[in-house]
């Protein structure tokens, strides 16, 4: 094996141990691209699960590019609302999450900087003041329009010492 697929395996196993322990599902792994659903259980804490989800990925990826000395970029998205979950079926059973949410927040991901985490304003408004939020500046969506997100840094932990962020 070589290291792309090494680090993409570990990767895939520690994400599954995170969704795991905070109730997340995983939707679709797809090469490098993984979307996964918080809340569909229990939807009043799905922006905080996703929330914390995704830093504590972003800051395995850190950590796991630091150990093997290589350069890898990564970029999120959140986008919090209701969906229809369901089994399609033409050739094979595939599980999937359809609605305004996962379009919206594939969206964010795409036009995310290196290391950034994009969150809508549903996202953000469920969050509220114990997360550390940030105006995104010079966002253009795939239609070339202006974009309006946050980026996500993190969780605040006490008055003053916010949790560190990718």
């Amino acid at each position: 094996q070589d290291w792309t697929t090494q680090l993409g395996t570990r990767l895939s196993a520690q994400l599954e141990i995170y969704a795991d322990d905070l109730g997340i599902e995983r939707v679709r792994s797809a090469g490098s691209s993984h979307i996964f659903a918080a809340g569909l259980g229990d939807p009043d804490v799905a922006a905080e699960a996703a929330a914390e989800f995704v830093l504590a990925a972003c800051a395995f990826i850190e950590e796991m590019t630091e150990e093997a000395n290589v350069d890898v970029t990564y970029h999120a998205g959140l986008s919090s609302g209701s969906v229809i979950a369901g089994l399609l079926s033409a050739s094979q059973i595939t599980y999937g999450v359809f609605g305004d949410p996962p379009r919206a927040a594939m969206a964010l991901e795409s036009i995310a900087g290196r290391a950034q985490i994009l969150v809508d304003a549903s996202t953000a408004d469920e969050l509220g003041p114990d997360w550390i939020l940030e105006r995104a500046n010079d966002l253009v969506d795939l239609r070339g329009e202006p974009g309006t997100a946050q980026v996500l840094l993190g969780r605040r932990r006490g008055e003053t010492e916010p949790t560190e962020g990718t």
